[in-house]
């Protein structure tokens, strides 16, 4: 089969007030600051060398095609939905060539989201070394912070990149102000990278400077040392470092607000491996005392004794519902009769059917169906047999997680959130909305009585991983991100059939 879907067998992206749709143009815009390569294959324009952005004389001429005769208004707005602009998506996908010819026309290079987040912080947060580059050289503001005072240094220390360090303190007369810049947790750059086990940052920032300038000597709200920090952490090689690089600032019997020593926050934690480290350092031999005994007598006080089962008559349900999952081992059509029968005994009111890939799908989701899926006699058959005892039948979907049994298959690879990982889809992709669209129109057409239809969304454990989701989510909640697309799968259910809609409460929570 064919790899590619016929998006013409699904209905059409409806427009609801909701959607705030963008110029074409400005679309364009947008896609080729992404990527000038997708957008080449968008436009049956012909490519050579555009698979990464890269300052060429032939991007650079692309575009300025594209930015031709845009107002520099438009280059600085910020979507609605996403709240950011071609500006911010050319520095975080690293299109240096887009922010050449934008600065060029005259764009300000340094314009804030709702979050205060610059291009210099996408670039930065991407690891667009280059783009970075290009950024300063066009006068991007390298000390600016965003609304939660963290400045791109800051945000340098939450990852593993000395390249982007050395682009952000080549001005050796800005180091002292970037390094003594406080967020609005009250952490510095040097903080912030012991707290995220950055040690190679430590190592650096002592090396071209001083450990005094660095900010060894930071000191939190509670009283806690970079040690304490890393102590706590159970982080022995972040340990090793302050140690051997920060010897005038790191007093290995300094105490926090609490009398803490850093030894004793690892002791605390079982985390011997730092204590053994700072033990080794420490010159006083009475530091260490046998004073470290646990007492685990009180624990069970976390736990409740001779819990009492509450009497059927007390039961507070109108409904009762029983999840039968279809995944692994599907029962055989002649066990429901018996299990019904069990369950309407226990007053069990409705099943809810996770129905899988058990169906008999047709069209493009054909190749979804295991080999001993219930043809649509046998699962009338199941549905007729339960509702002979009362008892509704309920489907249940999945509409974003726990979609193995669909995104295992080439012909719908395009919507994992990761490519190596088939648990769940991107909710990016606009894509991903109009497939299970047509998914769930097939299993509703199966239950043509059912009154409810659960929509799982449970567990999205990789959520956020792909580029565009990434970039999503550093302007909007992971929370927005998982609505958006629930949203999207509710309004859509409710063009099939008119539906209540049941969702696992896991992500609400």
């Amino acid at each position: 089969m064919d790899d590619k879907i016929d998006f013409d067998i699904i209905n059409p992206e409806p427009i609801s007030d909701n959607d705030l749709p963008c110029e074409d143009r400005l679309e364009d815009i947008v896609m080729f600051c992404k990527s000038p390569y997708n957008y080449c294959i968008h436009k049956s324009i012909p490519i050579s060398s555009f698979e990464k952005p890269l300052i060429t004389e032939e991007e650079l001429s692309l575009a300025k095609s594209v930015f031709e005769d845009i107002k520099v208004i438009e280059l600085e707005t910020l979507d609605p939905i996403t709240g950011l602009s071609p500006i911010h998506c050319a520095a975080y996908f690293g299109n240096s060539s887009a922010l050449i010819v934008a600065s060029e026309l005259g764009a300000n290079l340094n314009v804030g989201t709702k979050k205060g987040m610059r291009a210099i912080h996408y670039a930065v947060v991407n690891k667009q070394v280059e783009t970075l580059k290009i950024l300063i050289e066009r006068g991007a503001e390298v000390a600016i912070a965003n609304n939660q005072g963290d400045t791109a240094l800051h945000l340098a220390c939450i990852q593993d990149n000395i390249e982007i360090l050395k682009c952000l303190l080549d001005k050796g007369k800005m180091k002292y102000e970037m390094f003594q810049a406080v967020n609005s947790q009250g952490n510095t750059a040097m903080s912030v990278a012991v707290l995220n086990g950055q040690s190679k940052a430590v190592e650096f920032f002592v090396n071209i400077s001083t450990e005094e300038i660095a900010g060894a000597g930071f000191v939190d709200i509670k009283g806690n040392t970079l040690l304490h920090l890393a102590a706590k952490r159970g982080d022995k090689e972040m340990v090793k470092t302050l140690i051997k690089m920060c010897p005038k600032s790191i007093k290995l019997n300094t105490k926090n607000k609490e009398g803490k020593k850093a030894f004793d926050l690892a002791h605390e934690r079982f985390f011997s491996d730092c204590c053994e480290i700072i033990e080794a350092g420490v010159l006083e031999k009475d530091l260490v005392k046998n004073e470290y005994e646990t007492d685990l007598s009180d624990d069970d006080k976390y736990f409740t004794e001779n819990i009492q089962l509450q009497d059927k008559s007390l039961n507070p349900f109108k409904e009762l519902w029983v999840h039968i999952d279809l995944k692994g081992a599907p029962p055989r059509q002649e066990f429901y009769a018996k299990l019904f029968e069990l369950l309407k005994e226990n007053e069990v009111t409705g099943v809810l059917l996770e129905v899988e890939d058990m169906i008999e799908f047709t069209g493009i989701y054909s190749c979804i169906r295991r080999e001993n899926y219930y043809t649509d006699e046998q699962l009338q058959w199941i549905i007729q047999q339960a509702e002979s005892y009362h008892m509704q039948v309920i489907p249940l979907i999945q509409c974003f997680g726990h979609l193995e049994f669909i995104l295992k298959h080439k012909e719908f690879s395009m919507l994992r959130e990761a490519p190596d990982s088939y648990f769940n889809l991107c909710p990016s992709n606009p894509a991903s909305a109009k497939i299970m669209a047509g998914y769930i129109g097939q299993v509703l057409s199966k239950f043509p009585h059912a009154k409810y239809l659960h929509i799982g969304a449970d567990e999205i454990f990789l959520m956020g991983a792909c580029a565009d989701c990434k970039l999503f989510l550093m302007e909007n909640s992971r929370n927005s991100l998982f609505f958006n697309h629930v949203n999207k799968i509710i309004r859509k259910v409710k063009e099939i059939r008119d539906v209540e809609i049941l969702i696992w409460d896991d992500m609400i929570r």
